[in-house]
């Protein structure tokens, strides 16, 4: 890549999605009990905030890794021009930015590699 402006433009949308990650790990725990609450009510409320403060957080290895996956798809499937305008630092395109990336990561092939990623007795197979 020697180009300035894609090398910008990448660079921009790593910025804005790792903030994204940052900011969401602020409230992970209050989600996951939340997300716990809802769909097993069973363990009760303590049960619940016990498994938040326990669940790990994603390394951030991985949640580079990953970033970087979507931004080269990004880029092989998006027109230059398209994403000069996504990358404008306007609120609704970061949150598009976001937005696809949670999409990206929902994709079949992604969560084979995500399921990679995070087994760690895989790599002991």
């Amino acid at each position: 890549m020697n180009d300035p402006k894609e090398a910008a433009l990448r660079l921009h949308i790593h910025k804005v999605l790792h903030q994204r990650c940052q900011d969401a790990k602020e409230n992970r725990r209050d989600a996951i009990r939340e997300m716990l609450g809802v769909t097993r009510s069973d363990l009760g409320p303590e049960g619940a905030a016990n498994i938040a403060d326990a669940a790990e957080p994603l390394s951030p290895e991985l949640s580079r890794k990953w970033i970087g996956m979507f931004v080269d798809r990004l880029f092989e499937t998006a027109p230059l021009a398209q994403l000069e305008i996504l990358c404008d630092g306007s609120k609704n395109n970061n949150a598009a930015l976001a937005l696809a990336y949670v999409m990206f990561l929902e994709s079949q092939r992604m969560e084979a590699v995500i399921a990679e990623d995070i087994d760690p007795m895989r790599e002991a197979r």
